[in-house]
This record gives structure tokens, sequence and C-alpha cells, in this order.
């Protein structure tokens, strides 16, 4: 069976994987091929902080009357707020049929540099709110602040 394939991403260690993986797709157009080097994605001490001012902002939230706001619903409403949907697209196996769908954009998607600004825009918002997130010294979160900062 033959899918068809209209846009897509994907990481490849070989001239070999990247043929194997593209032989069951046709193509609806003449397509744009673009090669570049793997972007570091965001890290795990990236993402556990992040986890981490979740918990912070649920607690936060909490205390100020906001019953609804458990870390996961947190974690939903920074990355709606700052990074969107993404739009997919999903077969539908009792149609046969490729469908558009949106899910909220994930973190593991970013590199390292989107996740710094994306923490940096929720940062920004628990501090209006007035929450103070902790940020560890040694978090690569600071790391990367003093580099931008120099």
């Amino acid at each position: 069976m033959k899918l068809p394939i209209k846009k897509c991403e994907a990481v490849f260690e070989s001239k070999q994987a990247l043929i194997d993986w593209l032989e069951p797709f046709e193509f609806e157009c003449v397509m744009q091929v673009k090669i570049e080097p793997e972007k570091k994605r965001r890290s795990l001490d990236q993402s556990a902080l992040f986890h981490m001012w979740c918990g912070e902002l649920s607690r936060f939230l909490l205390s100020k009357g906001n019953k609804f706001a458990t870390p996961e619903f947190v974690k939903d409403m920074m990355k709606y707020n700052f990074l969107g949907k993404v739009k997919i697209r999903r077969a539908n196996f009792q149609t046969g049929k490729w469908e558009d769908d949106f899910e909220l954009a994930h973190t593991s998607k970013l590199s390292t540099g989107e996740m710094f600004h994306f923490m940096e825009q929720v940062l920004c918002w628990a501090n209006e709110k007035g929450c103070l997130l902790t940020i560890p010294n040694d978090s690569e979160f600071m790391k990367i602040r003093a580099k931008v900062d120099q």
C-alpha cells in the first residue's frame, strides 16, 4: 500500500535509512527536500525545570482559588499560549483517508534555544502574576541566560 505525503520532518542517521523510509510514500506534487544538521533538541534539564515550574505555578494558582490548575493544566496552558498548536495528519483507517488535525506543540520538538525562549515567556508570565519561579544557579536555563546576557 502506497501512502500519500504532503509535508513531514524526520531525522536519519544514514542515507540508506532515508531511502528506506521514503520507499512507501507517493508524492502528490513536486517535493522540495532540505537536508541540514539536526538541531540539538531541548535538554532533559530544561524539561525537568519546566515541569518543576508547572508544579510551582499550579500551587500558586490553586492558592488563588483556581481549582482546575493542576500541573498538567498549567503545562497545557503554557504550551497553548506560547507555542500554539501544530497541524498534523492522521490516517483514518475506517475511511482510508488522511485527515488534518491540530494538537498542542510538543516541547520535545524544540531546540535548546527555542525551549529557552519558551521558558523565558513562561517566566515573564509568572512574574507578571506575582509568582516567582525557582531557577537553580546550575541549571541549563541559567547557563544559556548567562550566554545571552554577554
